[in-house]
């Protein structure tokens, strides 16, 4: 989970409160959000590339397949349109470890984070008795950050994580989502499709030299990733305003 700074609270405060004034209805949703990468080959390859040149591991590094994470969001509903801005986050941490020729227990952990804004528009039922379905589309943008530490087992979490793609972290997608808030309040699930085109990517060649220095030399460049995403979202629902 990623802890939101008090300026993004403060700014959703501000915003939340703007909505309630002017739109017929407003909406708060609170919750978790869960992600499926689609497009993460190139920096699987990499992890595969680390496994198979370090036969001493006695754990090897799982695939990135999995980013969860918070979501908040806050907007507003007048004549059966939405809009609205929020953020989501994602992290899954993979590890691998062994003992290697020094005789001493190693471990390296990678990190995949991601960070965003979203903003959503589309069409709304919305009843402050009964609850809402939102059907609409988004913009996201934020960072993309690949993160890496590494040492003795014993002390690798006590060890700062290092950001191992400082040149190619920005995250953009374009989606689509449907959200049924039942009753009010109550719940929210929201399936969502998140797609970034070739609008971004994230080249992935500064992790590979990282993780394998011995080997990148030989690899493709760039090595591009895409954030394609299935996911939902689920959580807390509350609908204020309205007649």
């Amino acid at each position: 989970m990623t802890v939101l700074n008090k300026k993004t609270i403060l700014l959703f405060i501000l915003f939340s409160f703007f909505t309630i004034s002017i739109y017929a209805q407003a909406y708060i949703h609170v919750g978790y959000n869960a992600g499926f990468p689609k497009k993460l080959d190139s920096l699987n390859y990499i992890i595969d590339r680390y496994n198979a040149t370090r036969s001493y591991l006695d754990k090897q590094m799982k695939h990135i397949n999995y980013l969860d994470g918070i979501n908040i969001t806050f907007g507003g509903v007048f004549d059966g349109l939405f809009i609205g801005m929020g953020y989501t986050g994602g992290t899954q941490m993979r590890y691998a470890e062994g003992v290697d020729i020094t005789g001493n227990l190693n471990r390296r952990d990678v990190k995949v984070s991601t960070h965003v804004y979203d903003m959503e528009f589309g069409f709304a039922f919305a009843d402050t008795d009964e609850g809402a379905v939102f059907a609409g589309s988004s913009m996201s943008l934020g960072k993309y950050n690949v993160l890496s530490r590494g040492g003795l087992a014993t002390e690798v979490s006590s060890l700062k994580f290092e950001q191992i793609n400082p040149g190619n972290s920005t995250y953009f997608t374009m989606g689509f989502f449907l959200r049924f808030c039942i009753p009010n309040p109550g719940i929210y699930i929201q399936p969502y499709y998140q797609f970034g085109g070739n609008i971004v990517t994230n080249d992935m060649t500064d992790v590979n030299k990282f993780l394998n220095k011995n080997t990148w030399q030989n690899d493709d460049s760039p090595l591009n990733v895409k954030n394609n995403v299935f996911g939902i979202k689920a959580g807390f629902s509350f609908l204020f305003g309205g007649d």
